[in-house]
């Protein structure tokens, strides 16, 4: 329509979509290419920025299967200055050879996204999900009180039990809810109290919260019982998830390369290099100008807080112990010895709780920043970005790899089932 008006020339569907495809080989190369290019574009990204690890693996007839790639100065500041949680989710691709794009994310001291590294995979199955996990592994070494947070993929739960047997595995609470409203009927008030149990800190509060939820909908009590408390509470968890209860911030992520998940896969890596490179500098200069001890994530949280803490009654019991009391009577006991309080979120955030803060006010104290903990400091959270990410400068210019390798498109599986859908398509 738009050729035939602006310019009176009658052609075809697909003539036009032909020539399309031959403007945009023209401009950034075929797919054929980009994968040809792949070792190229590694061998020149690690020359530029140290310590990045690269993978290219391919089968006996030198067919792509997976790539994996993880910048040198992310790895190091995850392992050194971010809390050990990990983020992992995988969104489908939609160029000529679709595939799937893996990520693992995490959060820094600010609560944003920090990526950690990336896959590319033909399918998310339980092969894929174990390379790209063992590479994820090979970056971060034996990481400790290390948390992988992930949806209830089964090829997710059987490379984690593989790769991860010692790790703590929790589930997106977000997840869950979206399965539990497809398996049984929608209720607000069902949901509700779902949340309010995924959010109890005590196991009192939970089993109470619980019981409320039997008695809405005692098929959906059932279900969340079998799956395991373990893998959804924070009351039960076993490990230390600093009251990350969903993989929602791997999803922004996903939604952030939705416009890019058509593009060759040379260029999608370089858009996903070139974005951190915007994102380390934009956060750098956050960093240098905030001017408190903590970050502003943190304080927006404790000033949060503070506001609850304002009727709360302190009792000292030792000088590193304290009774508080709320206004219904409900008792709290503060240990700074430990860093703890009883009703857990203390211990659980890393960050004082309104008992915690309340104590701070019978003590004529100013703040509370000697209670946060470092991960979410302000020296850290320059720390976190101090390093650069280079580019790669232009491709006439690129050394070539000295690992003569050839890596041809994977095989176009012309029988996959269903269709994947473009919402963002204008209508003709």
């Amino acid at each position: 329509m738009d050729i035939a008006d602006r310019y009176k020339i009658d052609i075809s569907y697909s003539q036009a979509w032909r020539a399309r495809n031959w403007a945009l080989n023209s401009l950034r190369g075929s797919p054929e290419e980009s994968f040809m290019l792949l070792p190229d574009y590694c061998y020149n990204l690690q020359r530029t920025n140290p310590d990045t690890v690269t993978a290219i693996e391919t089968d006996d007839d030198h067919r792509f299967k997976y790539f994996f790639i993880a910048l040198g100065c992310s790895v190091r500041a995850f392992r050194e200055y971010l809390r050990p949680v990990i983020c992992i989710d995988a969104a489908f691709l939609k160029g000529r050879y679709l595939g799937h794009l893996f990520f693992a994310v995490g959060f820094d001291g600010n609560n944003q996204i920090y990526p950690i590294g990336f896959g590319v995979g033909k399918k998310e199955d339980h092969d894929t999900w174990c390379w790209f996990l063992k590479k994820i592994k090979e970056c971060i070494y034996d990481l400790s009180e290390l948390v992988i947070i992930s949806d209830r993929h089964h090829a997710i739960y059987s490379a984690m039990a593989e790769v991860f047997p010692d790790v703590h595995h929790g589930y997106c609470c977000h997840h869950l809810l979206c399965n539990m409203r497809a398996k049984y009927k929608r209720d607000s008030k069902v949901t509700g109290a779902y949340w309010k149990a995924v959010k109890s800190y005590t196991k009192v509060e939970f089993e109470a919260t619980m019981q409320s939820l039997d008695s809405m909908n005692l098929q959906v009590g059932a279900y969340l019982r079998e799956i395991g408390f373990e893998c959804w509470t924070k009351a039960y968890f076993p490990g230390q998830r600093y009251n990350i209860m969903t993989t929602n911030i791997a999803e922004s992520f996903n939604a952030f390369v939705r416009h890019a998940r058509g593009l060759p896969i040379t260029i999608l890596v370089e858009f996903i290099r070139s974005t951190m490179q915007r994102w380390f500098y934009e956060r750098r200069n956050h960093a240098n100008e905030c001017p408190n001890f903590i970050t502003p994530w943190t304080e927006e949280k404790i000033s949060r807080r503070l506001s609850k803490s304002t009727r709360l009654k302190v009792q000292p019991i030792t000088p590193t112990r304290y009774q508080v009391v709320s206004f219904g009577g409900y008792m709290s006991i503060v240990d700074f010895g430990e860093m703890s309080c009883t009703c857990r979120k203390f211990q659980l955030s890393h960050i004082p709780c309104k008992h915690a803060i309340a104590v701070a006010r019978h003590m004529r104290l100013t703040n509370v920043n000697a209670w946060v903990h470092p991960f979410f400091r302000t020296d850290l959270y320059r720390a976190i970005y101090q390093d650069l990410v280079n580019p790669l400068g232009n491709q006439s210019e690129w050394l070539p790899s000295p690992e003569e390798r050839v890596v041809l498109p994977p095989v176009i599986d012309n029988h996959r089932p269903g269709h994947i859908s473009n919402k963002n398509r204008c209508p003709s």
